[in-house]
């Protein structure tokens, strides 16, 4: 047997409803499933797991944040201090991420634009302020463009 039930979209649509889902329900006096397209929110919100992202280690902040979790004394069995401490890690890396990184493609679109008026004021004119500022910003977008290639 094939499967043959499935739904297409193209990436417009999916702009528009990025929390779309399909759910596939079982085929009942049919040889075909039917699909459900839920493009609300879902009743039951399920998060994402978690992922230690390869580039926070480039950040000292990131040893600080898992030494100081890691190191604060628990209760009970040592397997459930350990499950506790590995909790408390991801919950801490997932505040310190969220604060220190935010979203990364709006950085890298923000300083973009930064970049595009601050070579527009060079072409207006020799500002040395400018030229430095120009400098700095190329070296942040090299630096987001790495954290976003590890990501």
């Amino acid at each position: 047997m094939e499967r043959i039930d499935m739904a297409f979209a193209n990436a417009q649509w999916r702009e528009l409803h990025d929390r779309a889902m399909v759910f596939v329900e079982a085929a009942i006096g049919s040889d075909h499933s039917p699909l459900i397209l839920n493009t609300e929110e879902p009743l039951n919100k399920v998060g994402k797991p978690f992922k230690f992202e390869s580039f926070w280690v480039t950040e000292e902040e990131c040893k600080e944040v898992v030494s100081e979790t890691w190191g604060q004394n628990g209760e009970g069995s040592k397997m459930y201090t350990v499950c506790k401490k590995l909790r408390g890690c991801k919950e801490k890396l997932k505040e310190w991420s969220s604060s220190k990184f935010g979203n990364l493609k709006l950085k890298i679109a923000t300083t973009m634009d930064q970049l595009m008026e601050v070579q527009k004021q060079i072409q207006n004119g020799f500002n040395p302020d400018a030229l430095a500022l120009e400098k700095s910003l190329i070296k942040k977008l090299e630096d987001l463009w790495q954290k976003n290639a590890m990501y």
